[in-house]
């Protein structure tokens, strides 16, 4: 009976650790970003995919339930509660969390971004404002709507449109990329960005070197809207290829969001 009852306390203590462990993100180290899928009835259930290893971590992180990721950056994610306009800062890793100021308006598209550079001038902050000037991209004849992306990418602000054709703008033309050249404050179309891939989803967008195997460089990695594929467009020979990340997760009510941990 003693023995009995010294392992059913062990049992609890290894589910006590194993939930403990799920509450948290996975520690991989990866220089490139983890698609997130977030599923569930709330929310409360995220699929960490990493592109690389092509395997995924299951996680139920109860600061993450209910909520859409809008950006990351750092470690730090911007999350909004779905039923109200409350939107807070969240380091997953670390358990830090801090809200933010409630806005008058969120719209169904909302995008924001985080810095942690500003110019303190007396009390105030102050920020840049980049003068440029407005220019007409020329896209093909069967694209009937575009989305644009900016981007900072290793120390270079891109701008990236996504061509989308079809009745229902649900098929991807291709994409074009534009970089900023400061020293004439004008944007410059690239055709390669070299070592570099790209990852946008419909709040998302990341920039990185990719020092790994198993990620196409010179890529543009993204999502759409209702759609558990993950699509790749290689920008050397302007292909699409698409696969599933996790075959696990539901087919609908789901969210993919990329996110950097620290």
């Amino acid at each position: 009976m003693e023995q009995a009852h010294e392992r059913k306390e062990q049992m609890q203590e290894l589910s006590s650790e194993k939930q403990l462990m799920l509450s948290y993100p996975p520690t991989d180290p990866q220089s490139y970003p983890w698609l997130v899928i977030c599923d569930g009835y709330d929310k409360e259930r995220q699929t960490f995919f990493s592109i690389s290893k092509d395997y995924f971590h299951t996680r139920n992180i109860p600061e993450m339930c209910n909520k859409l990721i809008y950006t990351s950056c750092d470690g730090w994610l911007v999350l909004k509660d779905i039923d109200s306009k409350n939107l807070c800062l969240l380091n997953p890793t670390s358990k830090e969390m801090m809200q933010l100021p409630t806005l008058e308006d969120i719209a169904d598209h909302f995008i924001c971004s985080l810095s942690y550079t500003a110019e303190f001038v007396g009390g105030e902050i102050r920020f840049t404002k980049l003068a440029i000037e407005r220019f007409d991209v020329s896209l093909p004849a069967d694209v009937v709507f575009y989305r644009d992306y900016l981007i900072e990418s290793c120390g270079e602000l891109l701008l990236v449109y996504q061509m989308l054709f079809g009745s229902y703008r649900r098929k991807v033309y291709g994409f074009v990329i534009y970089r900023m050249d400061s020293s004439k404050n004008a944007w410059v179309q690239v055709k390669n960005i070299g070592e570099r891939a790209i990852f946008i989803s419909d709040r998302s967008k990341i920039s990185c070197f990719v020092a790994e195997n198993g990620v196409k460089r010179n890529s543009i990695y993204f999502t759409m809207t209702s759609s558990r594929f993950l699509y790749v467009f290689d920008l050397e020979d302007d292909t699409i290829t698409k696969f599933l990340p996790c075959p696990t997760v539901a087919c609908r009510e789901l969210d993919l969001d990329w996110v950097i941990l620290k």
